[in-house]
């Protein structure tokens, strides 16, 4: 089985030691391994040792092998039994039993010819050999085999930081405030806020200086004034000295719009025929992604259609608008899943 550990608790640890075969009886069985020191108990018998003849000239019967240990504690399955040996001088002698568990090796083969004592088992856990008697003498069934356990372990890879803690959170001012923490640093050379809008598209908001090497606990603190109106996603990029990067978990935080908060604005409106609209959007829209602007007509069917690439620097766009006849238009900004509509009068 697979055992989850804790580190710095202490483990038993008993691995069974062989049976030895027994003159004019059965071999010893092998010794059971286990482990203990948690919950319950995770053992694996040895193999059974052989069974021996009487001086009668009989043949024996082959070791069977012993119970294995499965994936939960305590439980175990039978190995399976050797074959019967013949009963005359000249018969062969059973084999010996099976493995003891999905590793284990095959029980030893028992003597088939003379007067000989039975093989041992195999290890991990097969049943020992029958021994073979002739008539007037007698023989030791083979030893069963020990029990065995391996124990292995993974080093974890060093980690350029040791994140203990990301979380963001919005404060009565509408900021979402971003803290990180570390237990230790190597080689960290700085750290970068990613955003997004839509959870698939981010964009860098802030980059701040790593330690470089340090051990022990640093707490870091970065306040975004101008998130998007909606969900806002966040996540951390950590960069090394050499380049190499990774990223923290995504965080999503809802940020409602403030009641005296605009989200765009047309210019002039009404609008004269051969005017240029101005489409002055307020900070969420430019810092995030493109931002479609659909101009509707009375009966909803869109009549004008312009892209406004983002650009974090530029907030009011000028656009050439088609002719439109003189009536009330419906003039939507869209980003994502993001929409706001105005009116906007053609005269």
């Amino acid at each position: 089985a697979v055992l989850t550990v804790t580190p710095e608790a202490t483990y038993t640890v008993i691995v069974g030691t062989g049976g030895i075969g027994g003159a004019n009886s059965n071999g010893g069985d092998g010794g059971d391994s286990y482990i203990s020191g948690f919950e319950g108990s995770f053992m694996a018998r040895g193999g059974r040792g052989g069974r021996s003849p009487g001086n009668s000239g009989g043949g024996p019967g082959g070791g069977s092998g012993g119970p294995s240990n499965t994936n939960s504690g305590n439980s175990t399955q039978a190995g399976s039994n050797g074959t019967d040996g013949g009963t005359g001088l000249t018969s062969s002698s059973g084999a010996g039993g099976a493995a003891a568990g999905p590793s284990g090796g095959s029980g030893g083969s028992a003597i088939t010819s003379g007067s000989s004592n039975g093989n041992p088992g195999s290890s991990i856990g097969g049943g020992g050999g029958g021994g073979r008697a002739a008539f007037g003498t007698t023989a030791a069934g083979g030893s069963g085999a020990g029990g065995s356990i391996t124990i292995t372990y993974e080093i974890p890879t060093i980690l350029p930081i040791e994140l203990i803690e990301f979380s963001c959170k919005l404060n009565a001012n509408k900021e979402v405030v971003i803290t990180w923490s570390t237990a230790s640093e190597k080689e960290n050379d700085f750290f970068t806020i990613e955003r997004s809008g839509n959870g698939k598209d981010f964009y860098q908001i802030a980059k701040i200086p790593g330690a470089g090497n340090y051990v022990g606990r640093l707490d870091y603190t970065f306040c975004e004034q101008s998130p998007l109106q909606g969900f806002n996603y966040y996540r951390l990029k950590q960069t090394d000295y050499d380049g190499t990067f990774s990223y923290s978990s995504v965080v999503r935080v809802l940020v409602e719009a403030k009641q005296d908060a605009v989200d765009f604005l047309l210019m002039p409106n009404p609008i004269l025929e051969g005017q240029r609209l101005q489409v002055q959007l307020n900070e969420s829209w430019i810092q995030s992604e493109d931002v479609q602007c659909l101009i509707y007509n009375q009966s909803g069917k869109i009549v004008f259609e312009y892209l406004i690439t983002r650009s974090p620097s530029v907030r009011t766009h000028q656009i050439e608008l088609p002719s439109l006849p003189k009536g009330l238009y419906m003039v939507q900004v869209k980003q994502g899943f993001h929409a706001e509509t105005r009116r906007l009068l053609v005269k």
